[in-house]
């Protein structure tokens, strides 16, 4: 890992001096760093004003410029900079037609995939106003297990034969404290 250059993106009301400690670390263990203020931070003289999304993201990847093995990182708001400054691919987990063309496009694109994050989840019966089991329809409850049981398992089967390709192929699921045992087991 000696040769990947990390991109350090700080978070709302900050600017690249907040990661001085880490540019240390990292450069300590052979790494090469960048840090950039994004516009109208830190010592950005950009007008507030002129500030979008699309000026972080320009600005990110003028940073990035032709280094390669990129790993960005971002603090608090700058998760979001970062995610559009990557390459996504939109798919809807519980359409397994999505799934399988969004496959699809990593493949061609890359040929294997080294991580896939399993991030998506639904919760609609909250916003329905149901807060009971008993309230809840069969309809709801197969809506729900669509997307957060069964688009899982069908992400991790369509997306295996990448990840073997991969030297170090891993899968992560994420959950929200709903999944937790022990929130939910301390009412």
């Amino acid at each position: 890992m000696a040769n990947n250059t990390y991109v350090l993106v700080h978070g709302s009301w900050l600017g690249k001096f907040c990661w001085v400690e880490v540019i240390t670390m990292l450069e300590a263990l052979g790494h090469n760093v960048l840090t950039i203020d994004l516009p109208a931070h830190g010592e950005d003289a950009t007008l507030p004003e002129n500030v979008s999304l699309d000026a972080y993201r320009d600005a990110v990847i003028a940073a990035i410029g032709d280094h390669t093995n990129v790993i960005l990182v971002g603090h608090s708001m700058a998760g979001v900079v970062i995610s559009v400054v990557a390459d996504f691919i939109l798919l809807e987990v519980s359409n397994e037609a999505s799934i399988k063309q969004a496959v699809q496009t990593v493949t061609d694109r890359y040929g294997k995939l080294d991580i896939l994050v399993n991030n998506a989840g639904i919760h609609p019966e909250f916003a329905q106003g149901i807060f009971s089991f008993e309230q809840m329809s069969s309809e709801l409850m197969l809506q729900i297990y669509q997307t957060n049981v069964f688009g899982l398992f069908m992400m991790m089967r369509e997306f295996l034969p990448l990840l073997r390709k991969s030297e170090a192929g891993r899968i992560v699921n994420t959950s929200s404290s709903a999944g937790s045992l022990t929130d939910q087991s301390d009412p």
